[in-house]
């Protein structure tokens, strides 16, 4: 079992989002953060759960396993739970998250518990304030090299096993 922690943020400027992927022991073996297409933060919090699910598969990590998903805005949660409240504008996107559940065994989609996603808002809004003052490249080769360090991780485990 995983749980993924995701949070997506806007503002005028920006749009940042974060995800922390932990095992049944609360240990944190994923994480990401980066730079999002949205205009506000239901867009951005969309986003970012087609994002934790395509990390998700991508790592080959007990993927016949059931993984929670963390959702910060009610709204996204509803529209998750609920294919009639998704908005039109959102179809493709979730067409997309539809096709990414079915690679997973089972997907649970829930609330976070109040200051439950502190670490991922963190991540979230530290990328939109890298991106507005430094650009994107800076935060994007700090993550791609921590990236790389936890598949190493994750593929060393698999082998030791």
């Amino acid at each position: 079992m995983g749980k993924f922690n995701v949070c997506g943020i806007a503002n005028d400027d920006s749009a940042g989002c974060g995800g922390v992927l932990r095992d049944m022991e609360g240990v944190a073996r994923a994480l990401f953060s980066g730079p999002i297409a949205a205009n506000d933060v239901d867009l951005a919090e969309a986003g970012v759960v087609l994002l934790a699910l395509e990390v998700f598969i991508s790592l080959e990590w007990k993927i016949n396993d059931s993984l929670f998903v963390d959702i910060g805005s009610k709204v996204v949660f509803n529209w998750c739970a609920n294919k009639s409240m998704r908005p039109w504008s959102l179809q493709s996107t979730f067409a997309d998250i539809e096709r990414k559940i079915k690679k997973v065994s089972s997907v649970v989609f829930s609330m976070a518990e109040n200051k439950g996603n502190e670490m991922v808002s963190t991540l979230a809004i530290s990328e939109s304030l890298v991106a507005i003052h430094f650009g994107g490249t800076i935060i994007d080769d700090l993550f791609s090299r921590y990236a790389q360090h936890v598949g190493e991780r994750l593929s060393y485990e698999k082998t030791k096993q």
